[in-house]
This record gives structure tokens, sequence and C-alpha cells, in this order.
């Protein structure tokens, strides 16, 4: 399989791969409602917070934010066996906004690695920094 070059592919492939293809799995493995719901409910909050994460570590635009619980909404509401796999129709939009605030906390959250290279990237002088006189 090819490596995929861009980006936004990616958020959109594991969106789909988790909202489509994890409830039919968790249906097939025989898990009682209960367990389906609370499944389906901490992978895609896991999966919410990497997108998050994703998109501020590789600087993609702000709306990539919106594609896991667009289709998320697309899956449950425009594909019946789905929705009627994990839970009712009403309790996804509370899902679909818990993903999306948990994406965006992930999205605004402390960026380490940005704090770290700048840090690297400095020249260290001796004695602190001074004030350049040409006089």
């Amino acid at each position: 399989m090819k490596k995929i070059k861009n980006k936004y592919s990616y958020v959109i492939l594991l969106s789909i791969l988790f909202t489509f293809i994890l409830p039919i799995l968790l249906k097939i493995l025989k898990f009682i409602n209960l367990y389906r719901v609370l499944y389906l409910f901490i992978i895609l909050g896991i999966l919410s917070i990497y997108i998050g994460y994703f998109i501020r570590k590789n600087g993609l635009k702000i709306y990539t934010i919106f594609i896991l619980p667009v289709i998320y909404l697309i899956s449950i509401f425009f594909f019946p066996i789905i929705g009627f796999v994990v839970f009712p129709k009403t309790y996804s939009v509370y899902f679909i906004l818990f993903y999306l605030i948990v994406s965006f906390m992930a999205l605004q959250g402390k960026n380490d690695d940005f704090d770290d290279q700048i840090i690297d990237s400095q020249i260290p002088v001796d004695g602190g920094i001074k004030d350049i006189d040409n006089g």
C-alpha cells in the first residue's frame, strides 16, 4: 500500500475507518450494547485527541477538526445499519459535540515540541543577555 502523503487524507481515512468499520466490528464480535457504546466512546475520544494533536503538530487548517464529527454524523444518520448497531441517533449528537470539543482542546494544548525548538535554536551568551552599544 502506498504511503499516504496528504495529511488531510490521513485524517479522513482514520475517521472513516473508525466511524464506519469499528461499530460493525463491535457488532460482529457480539459485544452487548453497553460495551459497544463504551468502547466506541473511548476509542473515538482517543482518536479525536490524536487528530487534534496531529492538526497542531502538522500545521493543518483549523477546519480539519470538523472531519471526524462530520464523518461520524454521516455514518450515524445516513447509514442506518451503523446507527442501529451502536445507539439511537439522539445520543449521537451529544457524542459529536464531545468529539469536537476534545479535538479542539487537544489542538489548543501546549505545544512542547515548538517550545523546545525555540530554546534549542537560541545561541547561548556568556553572562546573559546584554545591550549592544555602538559606542
